[in-house]
């Protein structure tokens, strides 16, 4: 893998982050590479990912499971951030079991895999 290769991938996973909630009041973060969050049925879940070099990712992204269904995706940055624009990706626990929700980039380049376990 070159550097770059791992630069982009690295970016990627780090610039995953969830905002878990139905006030939105409560940030849970991935605490390790495993990219899974727990949440309770009802709640929302936010995940921004900033792409930076790969321009943006698919929407809507790929859901595995009946466990959450996609809102919507937004734009959370009021001004561009140098390391490219971000996406906000909201989807609501609607049912008790597990999602694995993949984002796809619009360029060629490696995809990022969050798993959501609603209980």
């Amino acid at each position: 893998m070159t550097g770059l290769s791992k630069f982009l991938v690295l970016g990627g996973f780090v610039g995953a982050a969830v905002l878990v909630g139905c006030g939105a009041d409560r940030i849970v973060g991935f605490p390790d590479a495993t990219h899974r969050v727990d949440v309770g049925v009802g709640d929302l879940v936010d995940i921004t990912l900033r792409a930076g070099a790969l321009g943006s990712y698919a929407v809507p992204p790929s859901i595995a499971g009946p466990a959450v269904v996609f809102q919507e995706v937004t734009d959370p940055d009021k001004f561009p951030a140098p390391g490219g624009a971000a996406q906000r990706f909201r989807f609501r626990a609607v049912a008790s079991g597990t999602a694995v929700v993949t984002f796809t980039p619009a360029q060629p380049g490696p995809s990022v895999v969050d798993t959501i376990i609603v209980r």
